[in-house]
């Protein structure tokens, strides 16, 4: 039989206790860490056993008594991967996994904790984030979303579904102005 760490009373192995001293909490690998770390997290303890937590601090979850820490970034969560409010300057993804600071908002107008929200000229919202409208659809210089184009490039026509044509494509346009055929 091998002896467990001085702070575990019963343990599997060396490494991974089953049940810690008096003074220590088993952690979420099965070591024994000192309740005053673990009380760092916790704001209101249990008025009847002190040793344990009722209320945790921002940032921190609640996993039976004891307080675990949130995803990075997240100020309020109540499981371990899925946060429902970021910090500051922090956006929630749509599947609640993860926060991503608002500098990863390219070409964005407006931030807000949902994503991107307003896009700049030329972008358009997609998947919380702006992407260019002429990556999207050949030629477009404004959209409104990745399928339909609202204005063209110099030269291109918008046509019926949205798209961008080349004006010298169309049979009898001579010129174009406004992405429309100006002159037959």
């Amino acid at each position: 039989c091998n002896k467990c760490n001085e702070t575990c009373n019963k343990c599997y192995n060396k490494t991974t206790c089953l049940k810690c001293k008096e003074g220590y909490y088993l952690n979420e690998n099965n070591e024994c860490e000192t309740l005053d770390k673990q009380m760092e997290s916790c704001k209101h303890t249990i008025p009847s056993n002190p040793d344990k937590c009722a209320i945790c601090k921002k940032g921190y979850y609640r996993n039976q008594t004891y307080c675990k820490k949130c995803i990075n970034n997240c100020s309020i969560c109540f499981e371990k991967n899925t946060c429902i409010k970021c910090e500051d300057e922090y956006f929630l993804l749509k599947n609640n996994t993860q926060c991503i600071s608002y500098n990863k908002l390219i070409n964005c107008k407006t931030k807000t904790h949902s994503g991107c929200t307003e896009c700049e000229n030329k972008y358009y919202i997609n998947k919380q984030y702006c992407s260019l409208c002429s990556e999207t659809i050949k030629h477009c210089s404004t959209c409104s979303n990745g399928n339909e184009c609202n204005e063209c490039e110099n030269e291109y026509v918008l046509n019926g579904e949205h798209q961008c044509i080349y004006y010298k494509e169309i049979k009898h346009c001579k010129k174009s102005n406004s992405s429309k055929c100006s002159k037959c």
